[in-house]
C-alpha cells in the first residue's frame, strides 16, 4: 500500500533500460534506503545542486545550512521567504553586508 504524502505523484515516465541497468539502480537504491523511484527524482533533480554550484553553492554548504535550519524548524523555501521580505522591507541592508 502506498505511503500517505502531501507530495502526490500523479504522473509517469515509461522508460525502457536493460536488467544490468535495473540491478545496478536497484542496488543503488537499496544502499541509499529509498525506492527506486525516490532514488531516480533524487538523481533527476541533483542537476540543481550543478546549477547552485555556478554560484559556489556546494552539495557540502547545503547540507551544513540543512543543518541549521533544522535547529530553527525551518527550511529553504520559509528561509529564503523570510529572507527576502526583510531586505525588501529595509530589515536588512545589503550593501552593509558586501561591503
Amino acid at each position: 500500500m502506498a505511503r500517505p504524502t502531501d507530495d502526490k505523484k500523479e504522473s509517469k515516465v515509461i522508460l525502457r533500460i536493460n536488467d544490468e541497468t535495473r540491478k545496478s539502480i536497484e542496488k543503488a537504491s537499496r544502499t541509499a534506503g529509498l525506492s527506486m523511484s525516490e532514488y531516480i527524482r533524487d538523481i533527476l533533480t541533483s542537476k540543481h545542486d550543478i546549477e547552485l554550484s555556478k554560484y559556489g553553492i556546494t552539495p557540502s554548504i547545503i547540507a551544513d545550512f540543512e543543518v541549521i535550519l533544522n535547529i530553527y524548524d525551518t527550511n529553504f523555501e520559509d528561509f529564503f521567504k523570510k529572507l527576502y521580505e526583510k531586505v525588501r522591507d529595509g530589515e536588512i541592508d545589503v550593501d552593509e553586508i558586501l561591503k
